[in-house]
């Protein structure tokens, strides 16, 4: 096998490899690969030219050009809303998902572009944004009425080569409301990057006996 030849300059995009004596009719082939920018979307115009020192008898064949389109692999983020019983951050099996709960995704993608989406769980508790672009994104909770706000959880985001935890909990500004931030905040997401376990917690109000008893007063 021939050894691939190593590039004698690169400059102003151009790279030049020299392939030493070919035969006639005889054929090389030289590969060459690059990673553009992670924030760039649009065409590349790839162009080839070869040249030798023999003169040449046909200069139709001595250029070529392909366009290659870049695009970005969407994100996507999801989670789960639910009756948090024991209050540990966990859903266990017999802690009940919440259905309609308002979920509202806010942040700003790679290319300066500000994104305000809403969606609602569904039967199960879950919710899901997809078709996000590479950006920041902070993902907030309408507070369910007649519940108590629980733990919420920061996710785990996958790349396809790792998992890891990716955001941070808003801070609670108002810690004797029942009602924290309900947000996750600082959730940076890369192409094709996958977010899930963004989850929260909810606490079920309890009562007692003597809220239903009317005092008595006697005459």
């Amino acid at each position: 096998l021939k050894a691939l030849p190593t590039p004698t300059s690169t400059a102003d995009g151009r790279v030049v490899f020299e392939l030493g004596a070919l035969a006639s009719g005889e054929t090389d082939r030289v590969t060459i690969t690059v990673k553009t920018d992670d924030n760039y979307v649009g065409q590349i115009i790839n162009r080839a030219e070869v040249a030798g020192n023999e003169t040449e008898t046909d200069l139709n064949n001595n250029e070529d050009s392909a366009i290659t389109q870049v695009e970005v692999v969407p994100a996507s983020l999801g989670g789960n809303v639910f009756v948090d019983r024991d209050n540990d951050g966990t859903i266990d099996p017999k802690e009940p998902p919440l259905a309609s709960v308002l979920i509202t995704l806010r942040g700003t993608d790679f290319q300066g572009q500000a994104v305000d989406r809403v969606t609602q769980t569904g039967l199960d508790g879950t919710y899901h944004f997809d078709q996000l672009m590479p950006g920041q994104y902070m993902l907030m909770e309408t507070q369910p009425n007649h519940l108590r706000d629980g733990k919420d959880t920061v996710g785990l985001v996958n790349n396809g080569l790792q998992e890891s935890v990716v955001g941070f909990l808003a801070p609670d500004q108002f810690a004797n409301d029942d009602r924290d931030a309900d947000a996750i905040e600082g959730i940076e997401l890369q192409g094709g990057d996958r977010g899930d376990g963004y989850n929260f917690g909810e606490l079920a109000d309890t009562t007692s006996k003597v809220d239903y008893v009317r005092p008595l007063f006697y005459r």
